[in-house]
């Protein structure tokens, strides 16, 4: 069945009201300013049309495989007459590998929006030309670079969207070495230099269903932002991009004088990545990070859905532990009791996991062998093949034996469960850091932002 990348990532409005699932990622960063010839404003020349048939036979050949889904139980078995509360289920979300062929990835979309405010003159201008040629070499001839520069004067666009050809990245080359710092020392247009990252993403003729990213490199010292609502710096359509999800900012911070909170705000309003770069060879450590995780993300819009219905009243679904994604219990308790959680995108070899805590009542009779809990499937676009893939697990069930007394339980469970009760701790001592933090019971709901 085919199903198109952009439809992959799309959100269910009934399940899901709002969006703020960032992923956190720690490294290092760095940012520019420019001054090039001004370009045309318009966004209608995109390099792609003569390569977009043989990019599409390319991924129709290679696949990426499929990705494997897992359940592991706090307890092999429970008791058949004894009731367990909040038992815990945990779910594991595993990427296939990468392909070794360079043809078998899907062909990224990048923008490098760069800083070039008076700031970033020196050595911090001379990190970013320095971290742009690695950006450019890194990249294939089927991926496409665009670069947008702002500072206090505005933004623009010094870079169209070009395919990274030996021609293509001369090109880049040449503007990112041309960038200089601009005199003035206001604050940065960050919200119009993602406008106009914006633009190049909107105006595309050729899509191609390639991954689209951005990069934002600042020293993150002034953007003129009265509150800390920093998602009035993201572009709506970077939140909600057609049937996508969003489109991811990564954003990078360099230097020991930053403020680094909008920058953080950014990423996480868009799910993306943020890193912080304190010396000079950090920059590259993280672009590379930053960059191999583009060109290697294997499954997009991953979306798991458990069913926990059950005839009586034996169980229930007290909790989902999804931290920084976002999950939803409909109809909890109901027959048709179903649970949802979306892991977003997954790169090659990458895990994830989550908690499903259930109330489980006593089982009395002989004839009670075991506990039905739930039935797993889960959703994703193969980025490769652009194909919808379908993944089913076998029912989740709990052993009921006579007596179970002395069943050891998961190590592993259980390491997942102090992580959770340990990041949902820190999370109450920051909303009250005068109070000590007290004891949560397992199964309650965890305050807002939390993660693990």
């Amino acid at each position: 069945m085919a199903f198109t990348r952009s439809m992959s990532g799309r959100r269910c409005p009934f399940i899901f009201g709002g969006m703020s699932h960032a992923q956190n990622f720690t490294a290092q960063c760095s940012h520019m300013v420019l001054e090039t010839p001004a370009l045309s404003s318009v966004y209608d020349d995109d390099d792609g049309e003569e390569e977009e048939e043989e990019e599409e036979a390319a991924a129709a050949e290679v696949g990426n495989g499929v990705l494997i889904l897992s359940t592991h139980l706090e307890y092999p078995a429970i008791t058949n007459g004894a009731a367990h509360n909040a038992f815990a289920v945990m779910v594991r979300v595993k990427a296939p590998a990468l392909v070794p062929a360079a043809a078998g990835r899907a062909p990224v979309d990048l923008v490098a929006v760069l800083d070039v405010r008076g700031s970033m003159a020196g050595a911090k201008l001379e990190l970013v030309k320095r971290g742009m040629g690695f950006v450019i070499d890194s990249l294939g001839p089927r991926d496409r670079l665009s670069v947008v520069v702002f500072s206090d004067a505005g933004a623009r666009r010094v870079v169209r969207l070009t395919c990274m050809s030996e021609d293509g990245k001369a090109t880049a080359r040449h503007a990112a070495e041309s960038l200089v710092a601009a005199a003035g020392s206001g604050p940065a247009d960050l919200r119009g230099g993602l406008d106009e990252a914006a633009k190049v993403f909107d105006s595309r003729r050729h899509k191609n269903d390639n991954v689209a990213a951005v990069i934002l490199l600042s020293d993150d010292q002034d953007f003129g932002v009265a509150s800390d609502d920093y998602s009035a710096l993201v572009p709506p359509s970077f939140l909600c991009m057609g049937y996508r999800l969003q489109v991811q900012v990564h954003t990078l911070v360099f230097g020991a004088d930053h403020d680094a909170a909008a920058m953080h705000g950014v990423a996480e309003a868009t799910g993306g990545t943020f890193s912080f770069v304190e010396s000079r060879t950090g920059i590259l450590d993280a672009l590379a990070q930053c960059v191999g995780g583009l060109l290697s993300l294997a499954a997009e819009g991953v979306w798991i859905e458990a069913y926990c219905g059950w005839p009586d009243a034996s169980l229930s679904l007290r909790a989902v532990k999804s931290g920084r994604y976002e999950s939803r219990v409909a109809h909890p308790g109901a027959p048709d009791a179903k649970a949802y959680v979306e892991l977003g995108d997954l790169y090659a070899g990458e895990e994830r996991r989550f908690l499903m805590l259930f109330d489980v009542e006593s089982e009395d009779g002989p004839g009670c062998d075991s506990t039905y809990l739930m039935k797993l499937s889960c959703r994703y676009c193969d980025t490769a093949t652009d194909q919808l893939v379908e993944v089913h697990s076998q029912e989740v069930e709990v052993k009921r034996p006579l007596d179970a007394a002395d069943v050891a339980p998961s190590v592993e469970v259980k390491l997942e469960l102090l992580r959770v009760e340990a990041a949902e701790d820190m999370a109450r001592a920051r909303e009250a850091p005068s109070a000590a933090p007290t004891p949560r019971p397992r199964g309650s709901s965890a305050p807002a932002g939390s993660r693990y």
